[in-house]
């Protein structure tokens, strides 16, 4: 199915996609932020999925998605025809997935097959998120995955972080970075100079 195809039947979803993404980061933050330090990166970033899929459930009309669990993984299916996963994406606009089997041949493939009351494959449409380096958001975006590769990438929200509404800060939690090694300067210390005793 070509992106023409899929923006028609699907595009008029995509403030409810960019809303999802929007509502189960701000979620997380709001209740994880003060405890963000004792999470491994992977326990935060499974927190931020859970967060997602839940407000993806509760935006997304019950009528035209149908959430799908396969193993670990949750899928929403528009009307028999799309299948929509959420997902963190990396600077490539690449899913970040943990490289298990089931990943990686959904990457390749860019559909899913097999699944329950489906009676065959799907193409498979990814909508995440870009972290920016140390805070923030660089942008909401929805891809199709082919071959390892996105076969072509949409921009889901305003490039212009003044007109977000609301705007994106303060959603991720900041890595703190290892501060450069402090430059002291070293004082040598001389002995003072020698005076003269007198006697009288």
């Amino acid at each position: 199915m070509s992106k023409s195809e899929i923006i028609k039947r699907i595009g008029g979803y995509f403030p409810h996609f960019e809303k999802a993404v929007r509502k189960g980061l701000e979620s997380h933050h709001r209740l994880y932020s003060d405890t963000a330090e004792v999470h491994s990166k992977r326990t935060q970033s499974n927190l931020r999925y859970d967060h997602m899929i839940r407000a993806a459930s509760e935006t997304l009309p019950k009528k035209e998605f149908r959430l799908i669990q396969v193993g670990n993984r949750n899928v929403f299916s528009f009307r028999g025809e799309i299948l929509v996963q959420f997902k963190k994406f990396n600077g490539k606009v690449m899913t970040s997935n943990y490289p298990t089997p089931q990943a990686d041949q959904f990457d390749m493939l860019g559909e899913i097959g097999g699944l329950p009351g489906l009676l065959f494959p799907l193409p498979l449409i990814s909508v995440g998120y870009v972290g920016r380096e140390g805070h923030g958001l660089e942008g909401i975006f929805m891809t199709r995955i082919v071959n390892h590769r996105p076969e072509w990438v949409e921009r889901l929200d305003k490039n212009d972080e003044d007109e977000q509404q609301p705007p994106i800060i303060s959603i991720l939690p900041n890595d703190p970075k290892t501060p450069p090694p402090s430059r002291i300067r070293r004082i040598t210390r001389r002995n003072p100079p020698a005076t003269g005793s007198t006697e009288s």
